[in-house]
Parts: C-alpha cells; structure tokens; sequence
C-alpha cells in the first residue's frame, strides 16, 4: 500500500513542484487547495491521471477531521504572500491555519515530523 502526504497550497508554484515530485517517488498524494488548477502543466496532468486527489478548501477554515486518509507526512505551502490587504486575514491565513494544521498533525499518529 503506497503512503500518503498531504500538501497544503498544493497546486501553487512551489506547492505543485512538491506535489509532482511526491507523485515521481510512488506516494499518494492529495492536495487541499482552493482550485482544483495549477499553472503547472504536469501538476494539472497529474490529477487528471487520478496521481494526485485534490481537496477543495481554505486553510482557514477547513476541518482535517473530515479527511479518513492516514498521512505518512504533511507539507504545509499554503499561505499568503502578499504584504497588501488587512493585517488579520494575512494573521489568519498564515498563524493561525498553521496552528490549526499542526494541532491536527498532532492527533495524527502515523506522521513523522519534523522541521528544518
């Protein structure tokens, strides 16, 4: 059974470039984005041959709960880049999703974390 990984921001620049790569290595990669697209050709090629399951949703208010797949590793990409626009939603988007993200992959006891 191949694992799986979890990529937030999946279909992004750098989000659709891990993805391909998880795909390449033999994983079951899903991805939580807020379109199903890319930019990326072989990101796009990728979903269309069912290698990557798209999950459509915010980080800021999606519930990881509803995800019955057990996750060997997550890549959280997803984010704002973008100075402009209100200080809460950029505080939304980018602390507080991530501490929701990881008060999830801390129920989670088939991941191995860890950070660089």
């Amino acid at each position: 059974m191949k694992e799986s990984v979890l990529i937030t921001g999946g279909n992004g620049f750098i989000g659709a470039h891990v993805s391909n790569k998880f795909v390449s290595l033999g994983y079951k990669v899903f991805v939580l984005c807020r379109r199903g697209t890319s930019d990326n050709v072989e990101f796009n090629q990728n979903v269309e041959k069912g290698n990557i399951q798209v999950i459509k949703g915010s980080i800021v208010d999606f519930d990881y709960n509803s995800i019955h797949e057990k996750f060997k590793y997550i890549i959280h990409v997803a984010g704002k880049v973008s100075p402009y626009g209100k200080l809460e939603d950029f505080l939304a988007t980018n602390y507080d999703s991530t501490k929701r993200l990881l008060e999830y992959a801390n129920t989670q006891p088939s991941l191995e974390c860890f950070s660089y």
